[in-house]
């Protein structure tokens, strides 16, 4: 399966491979401008770049792990991001981490992904987004849009939230969270669930299998590096990309570490999706 590259000056592109959803459940007004079902035998790397190695203090985070392309697996028509036990240099454990960086790019949308995680303790899986161009800057100015993370060692619980800088320069973030018991589902997150965000002009609002987890309003984010008088919407207006990753330890979780058992844990994406409005 091959595709062109996308942004929203061209026309929309469906990567139709399969429905594992009902077509008919496109919200009203939007068009269904990308999609992968990972029905192939391996990543498209027309849509998908890989992340490799542990970055800078583990990607700003303090990860442990080492991501390598090997673990991103294809098969059975879903993605299959496993976390290994396995030594690489002077890292103990391996897993992936994938982006649409200047592949896939838009501004605004509904985005969703239909996502079993671990129930592994210091499993760290992530569904979020990050801006194509750093237009206001290096982060956090130009914004993070975190549709789903996952502490590995709660089975029923997923967060999101969205960063953005004040007017001081101040790093901030505000979260949501998602507790399956509380909210009356009745599964943990091993389960497959959809993950969604609706982003738009004047608000990012965050579902868990449409159920509303939280409503971020546009007066509530900001950056450092324009006025909010003069660019209400920044940071989040320009064009924003797609990750998934599944790290191990970090802040995150903690600092907690796998337990002395642990072999693999996987992290399976049956679709992503992104609707822009009509």
């Amino acid at each position: 399966m091959r595709t062109k590259l996308l942004t929203l000056t061209l026309l929309p592109l469906l990567l139709l491979s399969g429905c594992k959803k009902n077509k008919s459940n496109i919200p009203e007004g939007y068009t269904l401008f990308f999609e992968d079902e990972f029905d192939g035998e391996s990543l498209n790397k027309d849509i998908w770049s890989f992340e490799i190695g542990n970055g800078n203090n583990g990607w700003g985070n303090s990860e442990v792990e080492y991501y390598k392309e090997e673990n991103a697996v294809v098969k059975d028509g879903k993605l299959h991001i496993v976390a290994k036990k396995e030594k690489v240099g002077d890292f103990d454990y391996t897993s992936a981490r994938i982006k649409t960086v200047n592949k896939i790019k838009f501004t605004y949308g509904i985005v969703e992904a239909r996502i079993s995680l671990p129930a592994e303790k210091a499993m760290w899986p992530a569904f979020w987004m990050m801006p194509n161009d750093s237009t206001y800057g290096g982060w956090p100015h130009s914004g993070e849009i975190d549709i789903m993370e996952a502490n590995g060692a709660s089975q029923y619980g997923t967060s999101c939230a969205i960063h953005y800088s004040l007017s001081g320069g101040t790093h901030t973030y505000d979260t949501g969270y998602n507790n399956m018991k509380t909210r009356d589902f009745t599964s943990s997150i091993t389960e497959f669930h959809v993950y969604k965000v609706d982003w738009s002009e004047d608000k990012i609002a965050m579902y868990v299998d449409d159920r509303l987890i939280k409503e971020f309003p546009q007066r509530l984010w900001s950056t450092a590096t324009v006025s909010k008088d003069t660019n209400p919407g920044a940071p989040f207006d320009k064009d924003f990309y797609l990750l998934l990753n599944m790290a191990i330890s970090g802040n995150y979780v903690k600092g907690d570490m796998p337990n002395g058992d642990f072999t693999s844990a996987e992290m399976v994406v049956d679709y992503v999706r992104v609707y822009t409005l009509n």
